[in-house]
């Protein structure tokens, strides 16, 4: 009858033993859950953020583009010459409709 107890005992530890591994498991499980779920959404973020940033850049590109080529148009009224600046070259631009009047 001794004998009998001891088994059950020895197996209920074992019970124990086992059900303290998957509960350690399970947590392992969860934080690495965890850890790939956080690791996933700042490569998301990252992505969508440069993204957004790009958008911003040529957005701002395109504006500031046209308000120079604006810019050039309204001081070339009445057939003034504009001087543009680029690699260390200074370029003069003339409106052609003012060239047309010329040859007239």
């Amino acid at each position: 009858m001794g004998n009998v107890k001891f088994k059950l005992a020895h197996d209920m530890s074992k019970t124990m033993a086992g059900e303290k591994k998957t509960k350690i498991m399970f947590a392992v499980l969860i934080v690495a859950v965890l850890v790939l779920a956080s690791v996933l959404g700042l490569i998301w973020y990252n992505n969508w953020s440069v993204s957004k940033q790009t958008a911003v850049y040529q957005a701002g590109y395109q504006r500031g583009a046209a308000a120079a080529i604006l810019e050039i148009i309204k001081r070339s009224d009445g057939c003034k010459t504009v001087p543009l600046f680029a690699d260390n070259v200074t370029h003069t631009y003339v409106d052609v409709s003012c060239l047309q009047k010329a040859a007239v």
